[in-house]
């Protein structure tokens, strides 16, 4: 057999290349492929209708707000309740933000999910300083796709606030609390801060799974965040 010319040199050389891109691409595809079911899964649980809600009440009685919320609807808005000293308890993977006026004007407060026992209205609703006031508006809103969980309040009260994986979660009005049980999740950690609107002294803590930590102030704001 003679020796191939250059030309022919030539034409394998961009034969074999041009093979080694297409198998690439293929296998690009091949990933891409099976990668998308698990993406659409995890798109899918994150848009999946749940429902959150919280009671309230005074004098005895008892209202119930609640409904189903989505990524599509992700907020739940109640612009005139009944006037009401307590909450006696709130559920679902939402915040529950309550306001001493109608329409969300006036003072506020944002609360967490599974509140362990009833509370007062205002700052001063879990430590029982008597900086309290009544629920006139209320707005609920999905966290969605679950990244760190903190287990936070005092008194012997608890309840629990999450960040998403997409945003940190800010909370820059609570109710007074300087317990703090658990927070949980890759990487989570909170930023602890004596005022509302993450002001005052402040202490950083990171994931933990007890025993309770106390910040040595009541955290009346406080931020809460993580990777993956």
């Amino acid at each position: 057999m003679g020796k191939l010319s250059n030309r022919n040199r030539e034409n394998m050389g961009i034969l074999s290349g041009r093979r080694q891109f297409i198998w690439y691409w293929v296998l690009v595809s091949l990933i891409a492929i099976l990668m998308m079911p698990q993406a659409a899964l995890a798109q899918k649980a994150d848009n999946v209708s749940e429902t959150c809600e919280i009671r309230i009440g005074r004098d005895g009685k008892t209202w119930r707000f609640s409904g189903y919320v989505n990524d599509l609807q992700p907020r739940l808005l109640f612009s005139d309740v009944p006037a009401s000293d307590f909450i006696r308890s709130t559920r679902g993977s939402c915040t529950f933000d309550i306001f001493n006026e109608t329409s969300y004007g006036g003072r506020h407060v944002t609360l967490g999910t599974d509140l362990s026992k009833r509370i007062r209205a205002g700052t001063g609703g879990v430590d029982g300083s008597g900086d309290t006031w009544r629920i006139r508006s209320i707005i609920i809103t999905k966290v969605t796709g679950k990244q760190c969980k903190i287990r936070i309040g005092g008194n012997g009260v608890r309840m629990t606030y999450y960040s998403s994986r997409a945003n940190a979660a800010v909370l820059s009005e609570t109710p007074a609390m300087n317990r703090i049980s658990y927070i949980k999740g890759s990487g989570c950690k909170a930023i602890l801060f004596n005022s509302s609107f993450s002001s005052g002294r402040s202490k950083e803590k990171r994931a933990f799974n007890g025993p309770n930590y106390d910040p040595g102030f009541r955290v009346r704001s406080f931020s809460l965040d993580g990777f993956w």
